[in-house]
C-alpha cells in the first residue's frame, strides 16, 4: 500500500519555532514529528510513501533521504491541504492509499484502526467529541459523511476529523476528478481537502466516519498544541 504526507506548509501560527524549520520537523522525543508518521506507517507494511513538501523542502528531504519520495507543491505558499495532495494524483489516482497531514501526533493503533476498517470509497478518522469553532468538523448520518468544514455549527458538529483518511481505487480516482474541476476554479482554488470529501459525498459517493476514540491525537497549530503533544508523549511509553 501507499502512504501520502502532506508537508508544505510554513506553519505561520508557530510564531519562531518554524523560523528556521518546516513544522513537520518539530521534535517529540528522538524523532520528529514527521519521522514518527514514516515509523508508523512501514511498521503497518506501508512502504511506499510520499511526502508533499514545499516550505524549507530541501530539510525534510534531508531529514528523511531515501525512505520516501518527494513531491514539490510549487503554490504552497498560496494553497491548502487540497492542493499539496492534488500534486500526487500521478502517484496514487486509482489506488488505495492513506492520507496523512505532516503536523500530526497520534497513538499508533489509529493507523492499525483505520486500516482495519476502512470501508467504502473513503474512509476518515474522526475524533467524536465536543468541539470548538477551530475544528475541522463533520455532519455525519448513518456512519457517514454528510459534510466537513470549520464552519458548521458546533451543536450539529458529530466531531472534528483528524487528518487520517484512507482512500479506496475508486474513491482516489473519484477525489481526483473533482478537485481537477475545482483546481481550475478561482474560487475554490485554496479551499481545504474536506471541501472535496464534502462534494464527493454530495456526489452519492460512499464517504465513512471512523471514530478515532478513545484514543490521543494531536494536530499541531499553535506552540500550546506542541506542548500538550510532548506533556503526553512524556507520559505515556506506549504512545
Amino acid at each position: 500500500m501507499k502512504a501520502v504526507i502532506v508537508a508544505a506548509g510554513r506553519g505561520k501560527r508557530m510564531g519562531n519555532l518554524t523560523d528556521n524549520i518546516p513544522k513537520p520537523l518539530l521534535k517529540l522525543g528522538k524523532d520528529t514529528l514527521i519521522s514518527r508518521s514514516v515509523k508508523i506507517l512501514k511498521k503497518n507494511r506501508i512502504d511506499e510513501i510520499y511526502i508533499v513538501v514545499g516550505y524549507l523542502k530541501e530539510k525534510i528531504e534531508e531529514a528523511l533521504g531515501s525512505q520516501c519520495n518527494y513531491i514539490f507543491n510549487p503554490f504552497w505558499k498560496t494553497t491548502n491541504n487540497m492542493l499539496s495532495l492534488w500534486f500526487a494524483k500521478p502517484f496514487v489516482r486509482g489506488r488505495n492509499f492513506l492520507y496523512l497531514h505532516g503536523d500530526l501526533v497520534y497513538e499508533k493503533i489509529l493507523i492499525r484502526k483505520i486500516l482495519h476498517h476502512k470501508k467504502g470509497d473513503l474512509s476518515l478518522l474522526v475524533d467524536h467529541r465536543e468541539v470548538d469553532r477551530e475544528a475541522m468538523k463533520v455532519k455525519v448520518k448513518n456512519g457517514k459523511l454528510i459534510e466537513s468544514k470549520k464552519e458548521i455549527p458546533i451543536k450539529e458538529a458529530y466531531g472534528e476529523w483528524i487528518g487520517i483518511t484512507y482512500f479506496s481505487k475508486q474513491g482516489s480516482k473519484a477525489y481526483f476528478d473533482i478537485v481537477d474541476t475545482i483546481a481550475s476554479d478561482p474560487e475554490t482554488f485554496r479551499k481545504y481537502d474536506t471541501f472535496a470529501f464534502t462534494s464527493m459525498a454530495r456526489n452519492g459517493l460512499d464517504v465513512r466516519v471512523v471514530n478515532s476514540n478513545p484514543h490521543f491525537w494531536k494536530e499541531i497549530d499553535f506552540g500550546e498544541d506542541y506542548l500538550i503533544a510532548k506533556d503526553y508523549f512524556s507520559k505515556h511509553s506506549n504512545f
